[in-house]
């Protein structure tokens, strides 16, 4: 038996970065994100070799988990006892390093899958996987992605001091298709040395958060425009926050595309490269007019919000 895990990127639409403990267990977090359709897909499945096989952007053999040089994979299988006779497979609808929560959904995906697999009981999976990146591994990270490619769906995140979270839906999230385009840069980054700078940022990162609740509150009452305006205004303090952050080559995107009528957008994750998302408050042809115009400069990657979260299957 083949047993699959299919879970959602994101892109993030206000208060990115306060889900990272630096701030959040000062100030609590506050940020809105949206699924899509685009995935990452983990396959687990028994192998009649004794070794391990490990297959995404590399392909890998070993005789125990300790000889895999991916991480994630390596300290999974750790932590499900897994040393041997198992194949697992990695397929991603888009490269890492994005800034659309791709190790995030990634990490979920593998979890649920091998949790399948060896017929664990129910878990915590968006916890859990934020656990292994954060503390066994010592990454710079946040929970917004492991609970974006969980839950999917158009959601505000609310995150205490104490790092309890809740979430309430944003029942108008799919109508943002006909306003959102997505770009792609052309390049990926690590985004550690980014968030280093950002887990510093309190001053800037305490207006974000505000500007996250704002945002909550144009898309509940549907004013677009105003969402926009918002997205403008965050990206003009994010990108204030490392010299690593944008760049000429953005930057010269950006005023090109608030010049064909996108009244904001945003680097997606970190910043500093991956996909740059942007926004129209008006009708999808306008969108469609801003995608013509800028498709000349960066790679358009078409997308839509989705409400479905990760699925899990035995094939």
């Amino acid at each position: 038996m083949i047993h699959f895990a299919h879970a959602n990127l994101r892109v993030t639409l206000g208060g990115g970065g306060s889900d990272l403990p630096g701030f959040y267990e000062k100030y609590g977090g506050f940020w809105i994100t949206a699924a899509i359709d685009k995935y990452i897909t983990v396959l687990v499945k028994p192998r009649f070799e004794s070794e391990l096989r490990v297959s995404y952007s590399e392909l890998e053999f070993a005789s125990n988990p300790d000889e895999i040089k991916h991480p994630v994979v390596r300290e999974a299988l750790k932590r499900f006892k897994i040393h041997s006779h198992t194949e697992i497979i990695s397929i991603s609808d888009l490269p890492s390093g994005t800034g659309l929560g791709s190790s995030g959904a990634f990490t979920v995906a593998l979890l649920a899958a091998l949790n399948k697999y060896v017929g664990g009981k129910d878990v915590d999976l968006p916890e859990s996987a934020y656990e292994l990146e954060r503390s066994t591994l010592n990454r710079m990270t946040g929970r917004q992605d492991h609970y974006a490619a969980y839950n999917g769906h158009t959601r505000a995140y609310t995150l205490s001091k104490s790092g309890n979270i809740s979430s309430q839906l944003i029942k108008s999230g799919d109508k943002l298709n006909n306003h959102l385009s997505l770009f792609y840069t052309g390049r990926t980054r690590r985004s550690n040395n980014i968030l280093e700078e950002v887990s510093k940022a309190d001053e800037i990162m305490l207006k974000i958060k505000d500007i996250g609740l704002d945002s909550y509150r144009a898309l509940i009452d549907l004013d677009y425009t105003r969402f926009g305006e918002l997205l403008h205004e965050h990206w003009e303090l994010k990108r204030s926050i490392s010299k690593n952050m944008s760049g000429g080559y953005i930057d010269k995107f950006y005023s090109c595309a608030l010049k064909h009528g996108a009244l904001g957008g945003k680097l997606c994750g970190a910043g500093g490269g991956g996909g740059f998302l942007m926004f129209c408050s008006r009708t999808p042809l306008d969108r469609d007019k801003l995608v013509s115009n800028m498709s000349g400069y960066l790679r358009h990657v078409p997308f839509k919000i989705v409400k479905e979260g990760m699925e899990v299957k035995t094939l």
